[in-house]
């Protein structure tokens, strides 16, 4: 997967296309990782976006149960497996009562992430960069669940990882420091 330095074109107008153009944009989509003046982004297709964003609404409006939600959010998942947005929602969903299962799905959303990042990347990600929130939703869950499960110093090495690429720390993630015993340790 390509690691793009250049800006991205912005999705063609969506009345141009067919549904079965946009179907094949969003079957074929890929996460791609822009540096622009060493600012780090993610890059998703629009048109690959949209299915999640629906579900989304859906959510908010109340059209869709718990449950529907997150069979919904699955179903995406294994037709876009590189959608970070689904990724986060899922390790979001299961945070609280299955940690394994949330970490499961943050490492891998994480990983994936972290193949497009240039092993020599030293800029920042910028929260207010709407492409990069599901990145920090990532790491949040996997501290979440690192703590959960024991794991402080996975913890902490996480929310310094957050902290090097958003330091304005929108997500709050040094706060958790204080809730770490390893804390004392670092």
């Amino acid at each position: 997967v390509p690691v793009s330095a250049r800006p991205s074109h912005p999705d063609p107008p969506r009345a141009t296309l067919s549904p079965l153009t946009l179907l094949e944009m969003a079957m074929s989509a890929r996460l791609e990782f822009e540096i622009i003046e060493n600012e780090g982004r993610f890059v998703f297709p629009a048109a690959a976006e949209q299915p999640y964003r629906s579900l989304l609404d859906s959510l908010v409006s109340e059209s869709t149960t718990d449950n529907e939600f997150v069979w919904s959010l699955q179903a995406l998942h294994r037709e876009e497996p590189q959608n970070l947005g689904v990724i986060a929602s899922l390790a979001a969903h299961y945070a609280s009562d299955e940690p394994e299962t949330a970490l499961e799905y943050a490492e891998k959303g994480l990983a994936l992430a972290a193949a497009l990042i240039p092993t020599d990347f030293t800029g920042t990600m910028d929260w207010r960069e709407e492409s990069n929130h599901t990145y920090f939703a990532l790491l949040h869950s996997a501290i979440v669940a690192n703590m959960f499960m024991g794991d402080n110093d996975e913890a902490w090495r996480l929310i310094n990882h957050s902290l090097t690429l958003n330091p304005r720390d929108h997500l709050s993630v040094r706060l958790f420091r204080d809730q770490l015993p390893a804390y004392v340790a670092h």
